[in-house]
C-alpha cells in the first residue's frame, strides 16, 4: 500500500463526504439489526468491565489483577472480533449475517488480542521514553527534546491508528505486523481523516458516557461505520477491493448512495 500513489488532494473532501454519506445509508439499511447488535455488544462489554472492576476492588494481589486483566482482554477481543466482523459485513459486504459473529471470533480473537498487547507494549515504551527524555531536557540537556518529540510522535501515531485497526483487520487477511503497519500508514498518508475520525470517536464515547441508553443502542457499530466506508473509499482509489469484489459493483453502490435523498429517509417505502 505504501508504494501506491495516494488519491489526489482535490478529491479528499469529496471522498470524506461520500464516505460519510455511505456510512449513513448503510447504517440506515440495517438499522434494526445493528441496533440489536449494538445492544448485545455494548451490554456484554459492560459486563466484562463490571466484573473486572469488582475483581480489582477486592484488593487482590497483583498476580490476580494481572490475570483478570488478561482474561478481560481475551473476552473483549472475542466480542470485538465477532460482533465487529458482523457490523463490518453490513458496511462493506452489504449484508448482515449473524453467523459472522462465530466466524469472526474463531478467526480474529487471538489476532486482535495479540494486536492489543503489542499496541499497549509499544505505547507503554513510547510513553516511558517520552517522560524520560523530557525529564532530561528539563534538567538542562537540550538534546533530550528531540527523542522526546520522536516518542510523542510514536504515541500520536498509535493513538490515531487505533481507529483503523478493526477495519484493516477485517478488510485484508494480512499478518498481524502488516495490519498494524497498514494502520500506521493510513495515519501517515491520511492524517486529516485519521484525526477527524479519532476526534469523532472520542466525542461518541463522551456522548455514550453522558447518555448510556444512546450508547447501548448505537454503541460500537456507529464507531465502526465511517472508518469502514472511509477505508473502502481509500482502498478503492488504489483499485484494492474487499476479497476481490468487482470494482464496477462497488462504484455502482457508491453511485446509488450518492443519489439517495431525504425523501427516501422519511418515506422509505417509496424506495422499495
Amino acid at each position: 500500500m505504501s508504494s501506491l500513489p495516494s488519491p489526489s488532494v482535490e478529491n479528499r473532501d469529496e471522498n470524506a463526504a461520500s464516505a460519510l454519506r455511505a456510512a449513513f445509508w448503510r447504517y440506515y439499511d440495517f438499522l434494526g439489526r445493528l441496533t440489536l447488535l449494538s445492544a448485545l455488544w455494548s451490554s456484554t462489554l459492560l459486563l466484562v468491565a463490571f466484573a473486572l472492576v469488582r475483581v480489582w476492588a477486592l484488593d487482590s494481589i497483583w498476580e490476580v489483577k494481572a490475570g483478570s486483566a488478561l482474561v478481560a482482554l481475551a473476552v473483549v477481543s472475542a466480542l470485538n472480533a465477532g460482533f465487529g466482523r458482523t457490523a463490518f459485513g453490513s458496511f462493506i459486504e452489504g449484508r448482515f449475517d449473524w453467523g459472522a459473529v462465530r466466524r469472526g471470533m474463531q478467526r480474529h480473537t487471538l489476532r486482535l488480542a495479540t494486536l492489543g498487547l503489542v499496541m499497549m507494549a509499544l505505547g507503554g515504551a513510547a510513553m516511558n521514553a517520552f517522560v524520560w527524555y523530557l525529564h532530561w531536557a528539563r534538567s538542562g540537556t537540550p538534546w533530550g527534546y528531540l527523542p522526546a518529540f520522536l516518542a510523542a510522535s510514536v504515541l500520536a501515531a498509535l493513538a490515531l491508528s487505533s481507529v483503523w485497526i478493526l477495519p484493516v483487520l477485517f478488510f485484508r487477511d494480512d499478518p498481524l505486523f502488516k495490519v498494524l503497519w497498514r494502520s500506521v500508514l493510513l495515519v501517515l498518508g491520511h492524517p486529516a481523516e485519521s484525526l477527524v475520525l479519532t476526534i469523532g470517536s472520542v466525542s461518541l464515547f463522551w456522548l455514550y458516557w453522558q447518555a448510556p441508553v444512546t450508547g447501548l443502542l448505537l454503541g460500537p457499530p456507529l464507531l465502526l461505520a465511517v472508518p469502514c466506508t472511509m477505508l473502502e473509499k481509500i482502498q478503492w482509489g488504489y483499485t484494492i477491493t474487499f476479497q476481490g469484489m468487482n470494482p464496477v459493483q462497488i462504484e455502482e453502490r457508491w453511485r446509488r448512495e450518492a443519489e439517495r435523498g431525504w425523501r427516501e429517509f422519511f418515506k422509505p417505502w417509496e424506495g422499495r
